[in-house]
């Protein structure tokens, strides 16, 4: 699949299952046979020590945000029961407020596409 099929891919996903974890979006990747691995973080603007997750390529990330930044797609906190339901915890502590921390901290995450938002 090319890079727009994997992204049409993750959109209608993400719609059809409220609270898609970054997990479930590895798995997508793995489904279409993209490598998405990579030395890259999606973390918290202005925030270093703060990320939601880890290891993607430049180019999975740009498919990420192309599909993320649809009208409609929304990241809401979550809790890292979810991850531990789809079996991956990052090694990292849970961020519990929104502050600069001094070292690494998970921010847990899901993605949603509001239903007023679908044609």
């Amino acid at each position: 699949m090319n890079p727009k099929q994997i992204e049409e891919e993750m959109y209608n996903y993400i719609r059809s299952h409220d609270a898609t974890s970054f997990v479930e979006l590895e798995q997508l990747f793995d489904r279409c046979n993209y490598d998405y691995h990579g030395s890259l973080e999606i973390g918290v603007q202005g925030q270093r020590n703060l990320s939601f997750w880890f290891d993607w390529s430049a180019d999975a990330l740009k498919i990420f945000d192309n599909v993320v930044t649809r009208p409609g797609v929304t990241m809401q906190a979550s809790s890292p029961m979810i991850y531990l339901i789809d079996g991956v915890v990052p090694s990292m502590p849970v961020a519990k407020t929104d502050r600069e921390y001094k070292h690494p901290h998970w921010v847990p995450v899901v993605f949603t596409v509001e239903k007023s938002a679908v044609k």
